[in-house]
């Protein structure tokens, strides 16, 4: 397996691989369409990874919540019945990736998130540039693939009890 880093001190790794994630890949049609009709986001089916629920979320103009122009955004959201309760947070190292259907490589941002029923949702609202995007990772019939791996490594307690 290949694999070229680029991290730029921010606490995300950014890089290029030639092997494909383990935990989940969603393809997603007919770009073209969600993006001309200004569709806000696509999320995919739910899929388990290290015992919880988790989506992927995809917004193919940018998280206009967030003011995002000229990037997509992609996101991992922890979700279904076995989501954290209030009184617990889970920690994970996240990598989102997006397939480079012009060569074959995944582009791939990693970082740890913490996940918590308040913060469900971790990823990144730049993901990439919508020129890039179209570019290299729509390249083929008009479609997406985006993969995830989620590597849960750490449960607190978020009420820590009071020491007299």
């Amino acid at each position: 397996m290949m694999s070229l880093n680029f991290d730029d001190q921010d606490g995300i790794l950014r890089t290029i691989l030639d092997a494909p994630p383990t935990h989940y890949t969603v393809k997603v049609q007919s770009i073209s369409l969600l993006t001309k009709h200004n569709m806000e986001k696509y999320e995919s089916g739910d899929f388990e990874a290290r015992g919880y629920k988790w989506k992927l979320v995809f917004f193919p103009n940018g998280n206009k919540n967030r003011n995002v122009k000229e990037h997509i955004s992609l996101y991992l959201v922890m979700s279904g019945a076995i989501a954290p309760q209030i009184s617990s947070e889970v920690s994970a190292v996240v990598r989102l990736f997006i397939l480079n259907q012009n060569n074959g490589n995944y582009f791939v941002l990693q970082a740890n998130h913490w996940f918590s029923a308040s913060n469900s949702m971790r990823g990144w609202m730049r993901f990439t540039t919508m020129g890039s995007f179209n570019q290299a990772y729509i390249a083929l019939n008009d479609t997406c693939i985006a993969e995830a791996d989620v590597i849960v490594h750490g449960i607190t307690d978020a009420l820590w009890p009071i020491v007299k």
